[in-house]
């Protein structure tokens, strides 16, 4: 018996290159053709019938004269945009409806303070909408000032608005396309400065399904496109250079894509043994409602299967990972994956936790928050034993020295507390031979009110830095290759100019 061959779809796309390959990308179309406009008007029916042609272009112009060849398989964007959020809203809505089957039981009330006023905000927006794609316009070339209504946009908006953002030159990231950031309320990022997630792994399906929707290459799109334009820099500024990292003219259309998981950052449980002042007020301890969600979240990911396939797993930018149960949980499986990148305070990152980890990943990185280069200062900030932080910090470099730790990294969060012991914590770096000491700006993770949060992050205006800290920073010692001030670098700049022409 004869097997019967399904032909492939071919697809034209008329209009600008880099629009077309965009759109393909979103779509999903694997065997198209990009042309201009012209090539077009000079062929006949006979020619493109076989064609599914995308007109990808507002321009009325254009439209009047593919109108005029009377074809019948053409489509406009605005039949794409149509399609992209009929596509996006049958995800979410069966996603959602095999969700609440779990929860029937609930009263609305108890939904309300299970998932929070946010969450059925953003399901309303994201279905409802503003009333017309003349909206996204809006929001056009401006991300950084109206972040918090990019979210709400709907996803054929939220496309358009990433489609015409211009290049930025001064970033070059890939970390949006290939990794996962799960948050503790179970948003699934491909990075902590997006301002726009995926989809929530609570209630949006499985993580495959968030991570492969329409809705996540949309966002990805944003990186791929080099317009970074649902990155807020004032959250993550490591990749940011105040130099263009290469003329508009040398970057391609559209970078190569993988839908490969490099890496996943899992920050899913607050729970702490310390109360640091940068970070909370007080001593975090997880709900009945937390620790519903964390249960989600954590069956989820370890039945997703991406843990087999990723190299890199981090724990955790949030919480502590040898204190939770959760985290624990996630470091007990058999897996044997490539490497593990340790976010710890320190203080219970011992001889018997180390002996327990060892023997599970091929290389270990190991990333200890400090903030303090003496006790007093380190009891007074995060209300930890100093003592054991040093015999722990000594036992992970000789470790290091050993080669079974591969990278060694000290972290200290720059405030007005802290900010005069930045020398000897140097020092202290180089004593314990760390790979990096990476100074980090004070960020804001609600715990603050907006008048603290500048009275001790020392920066003024969000444009150069407290003069005292720029004291601090001209000494020699910041000049060592372990010192990482790439959270500084644009403030240290406009300080230079604005301190140096004081002196003059």
């Amino acid at each position: 018996m004869e097997t019967v061959t399904k032909e492939t779809v071919k697809f034209l796309l008329i209009g600008e290159e880099r629009i077309c390959q965009q759109v393909a990308y979103v779509m999903s179309f694997d065997n198209f053709e990009i042309k201009e406009f012209t090539w077009l008007s000079e062929r006949n029916v006979q020619e493109v019938r076989d064609y599914n042609i995308y007109v990808c272009d507002f321009k009325r112009k254009w439209r009047r004269q593919v109108k005029k060849l009377a074809l019948n398989n053409v489509k406009y964007l605005d039949d794409i945009c149509r399609k992209i959020d009929r596509q996006c809203l049958c995800d979410r809505r069966q996603s959602r409806k095999d969700f609440f089957k779990k929860f029937k039981h609930m009263s609305p009330m108890k939904h309300y303070k299970l998932w929070g006023y946010d969450w059925l905000k953003s399901i309303y927006y994201k279905i409802k909408g503003t009333k017309t794609m003349r909206a996204a316009k809006r929001f056009k070339y401006d991300c950084i000032n109206n972040v918090k209504y990019l979210s709400y946009l709907k996803p054929s908006q939220l496309f358009l608005y990433v489609l015409y953002a211009p290049l930025n030159e001064h970033v070059n990231c890939s970390y949006l396309e290939s990794n996962i950031f799960l948050a503790i309320s179970g948003d699934v990022r491909g990075c902590c400065s997006t301002t726009v997630p995926f989809g929530n792994i609570l209630f949006d399906g499985t993580l495959d399904q968030i991570c492969r929707s329409t809705y996540a290459r949309i966002i990805k799109l944003s990186s791929l496109n080099h317009s970074y334009c649902l990155c807020d820099f004032n959250k993550w500024c490591l990749c940011y250079s105040s130099e263009k990292v290469k003329e508009r003219a040398n970057l391609p259309v559209l970078k190569t894509h993988s839908d490969g998981i490099n890496c996943i950052n899992a920050e899913i449980d607050s729970s702490c043994n310390l109360c640091c002042k940068s970070c909370r007020n007080k001593k975090y301890v997880m709900d009945d409602v937390s620790r519903l969600k964390a249960d989600i979240v954590v069956d989820k990911l370890l039945s997703s299967g991406y843990l087999d396939q990723t190299k890199n797993l981090i724990l955790s930018g949030r919480g502590e990972v040898f204190y939770s149960p959760y985290y624990r949980r996630l470091l007990e499986t058999d897996l044997k994956r490539k490497n593990i990148h340790i976010l710890s305070n320190g203080i219970l990152f011992n001889e018997t936790n180390w002996n327990w980890l060892k023997n599970k990943y091929e290389t270990i990185d190991v990333q200890i928050s400090v903030d303090a280069a003496t006790k007093e200062t380190y009891q007074y900030l995060r209300g930890g034993n100093f003592d054991v932080l040093l015999k722990n910090l000594h036992m992970l470099a000789v470790l290091h020295r050993q080669g079974r730790i591969r990278n060694f990294k000290l972290n200290f969060v720059v405030q007005r507390d802290n900010f005069r012991e930045m020398v000897e914590f140097v020092k202290l770096g180089r004593s314990l031979n760390v790979d990096c000491i990476e100074f980090q700006r004070m960020c804001n993770f609600g715990n603050l009110s907006k008048k603290k949060l500048l009275e001790h992050c020392l920066i003024i205006n969000d444009e150069y830095l407290d003069k005292e800290l720029w004291q601090v920073l001209q000494d020699p010692i910041f000049r060592d290759p372990i010192v990482d001030l790439r959270g500084f670098e644009r403030y240290i700049q406009a300080s230079n100019k604005r301190y140096m022409d004081d002196k003059d």
